[in-house]
């Protein structure tokens, strides 16, 4: 029992050490790079631009500024407040759950105090 025991530890340890230091292995160091272009998709932007994100952009984090070519980032108005009702529903459920266990709690008393009886 002893032997699966330190098994298990010792397989767990290689496995957290492996994904911590085997993904920075495997993705090497990556810098932060600013590309920035013309406006425009032209032709030569479009050679440059797929010259960058086929060749470099898997080792460096690659942040474009340009106008329609890149989605926008961010959350739109109607998402934020469907994920902020989401955020406050759940909140009350929470606060039911604990609300309806510590009532339990009293009523499980309850029946013990009744069953001493």
């Amino acid at each position: 029992m002893r032997a699966v025991e330190l098994a298990f530890v010792a397989s767990l340890t290689i496995a957290i050490i492996g994904i911590r230091y085997g993904r920075r292995l495997v993705r090497g160091t990556r810098s932060p790079v600013l590309f920035l272009r013309r406006f425009g998709y032209r032709g030569s932007m479009q050679v440059v631009t797929f010259a960058v994100v086929n060749t470099i952009g898997s080792s460096w984090r690659l942040v474009t500024l340009d106008d329609a070519a890149i989605a926008p980032v961010g959350v739109d108005t109607s998402s934020r407040f469907v994920f902020g009702v989401g955020g406050h529903l759940a909140k009350l459920a929470v606060a039911t759950g604990k609300g309806i266990m510590g009532g339990m709690q009293y009523a499980m008393s309850g029946i013990w105090i009744v069953a001493a009886i």
